[in-house]
């Protein structure tokens, strides 16, 4: 382990106690502060490694709650710029768009983001992500609380996505052709 991996692997979830910002990842929800994010309980979290661009992160997002929660928006310092992306399949043809209203996740439901469906976009990549490496995500939750997530990197060679300005790249279900919509920026 590099001292770079070893630092955020030590750091992020010290300063996510001090911090007092939403639960870590790998903790317990019970409902007890009465914040959407309480109800929720992050795993199975990863993000494709990518080199440079963009890249996605998935997950498991399960609320142990009595009541609906929506997370509306996600950041991370490895990113210029994150979205909640849906994929929506119009005459054959499955493009990722922004879910504008973020994602709802029901009373006792889990919500599973995975590559070729819901996920989150990270986009004008800073630095390069390499398999091994920790990134941390922040979700916000519409009462305006928010949960960090760490996030392990992973090689992923499967939903190879065109983003519209570079050559379209073999995808690994030949009848689906997936493009990226930007017409909205």
């Amino acid at each position: 382990m590099t001292v770079r991996k070893l630092i955020t692997a030590l750091i992020v979830p010290l300063l996510v106690v001090l911090a007092g910002g939403g639960l870590a990842a790998c903790s317990s929800s019970d409902d007890a502060d009465g914040t959407q994010s309480s109800q929720v309980k992050i795993s199975d979290q990863w993000v494709k490694a990518a080199p440079d661009g963009m890249t996605s992160a998935f997950a498991k997002v399960r609320n142990n709650g009595k009541t609906q929660v929506r997370i509306v928006s996600a950041s991370s310092d490895v990113a210029g710029s994150t979205q909640l992306h849906e994929v929506v399949t119009e005459n054959g043809v499955s493009t990722m768009k922004e879910k504008a209203d973020g994602y709802v996740v029901g009373a006792g439901k889990t919500l599973d983001l995975t590559p070729g469906g819901a996920h989150i976009m990270l986009m004008d990549l800073r630095r390069p992500i390499a398999a091994g490496d920790l990134v941390t995500i922040q979700l916000v939750f519409a009462d305006g609380s928010m949960q960090t997530v760490s996030a392990s990197a992973r090689d992923f060679a499967g939903n190879q996505e065109d983003y519209g300005n570079a050559p379209a790249a073999s995808s690994t279900m030949p009848s689906m052709s997936m493009t990226m919509d930007h017409s909205h920026h």
